[in-house]
């Protein structure tokens, strides 16, 4: 396989693979998502088979009591607050030719079903059987 920076007439046939995969969320694409950070495809027989996109993503970690009176409202305002913080600077990094800070991603505990519906109230989706969230250090 031979890999290189995706292309935009890679377009068409990165979307007939994603379609494959019926994956219930949006295709991010260079060019069209401002999120995207690095898009490469890897090719055999002069033939696009695959692709990987990385979006550049906020991890949060809300630190808070889940018993807390009125957590919700408290979470909403903390959370405008940090994400006109991390707005601010994905507008100094656009600027600088980088994409802009799209997502933001929480883990939460599975043994703690107060935080997640906490996490619920103020927007967060759950995607469900669907996905199963996984991470790991960028390098590793």
């Amino acid at each position: 396989m031979h890999y290189r920076l995706y292309q935009p007439s890679d377009e068409n046939v990165i979307r007939a693979v994603f379609a494959k995969q019926n994956l219930p969320v949006r295709l991010p694409l260079p060019g069209i998502d401002p999120a995207v950070a690095t898009a490469i495809v890897g090719e055999e027989d002069g033939q696009v088979k695959m692709a990987l996109i990385q979006r550049l993503t906020v991890e949060g970690h809300l630190i808070m009591d889940p018993n807390e009176p009125n957590g919700a409202q408290k979470f909403r305002n903390i959370q405008k607050i940090a994400a006109g913080a991390t707005l601010a600077i994905g507008g100094e990094m656009k600027r600088m030719g980088f994409g802009s800070l799209d997502d933001v991603i929480a883990f939460v505990p599975k043994n703690n079903p107060k935080m997640h519906e906490l996490m619920q109230l103020v927007g967060f989706v759950d995607e469900g059987p669907d996905f199963i969230p996984m991470y790991r250090r960028l390098g590793d």
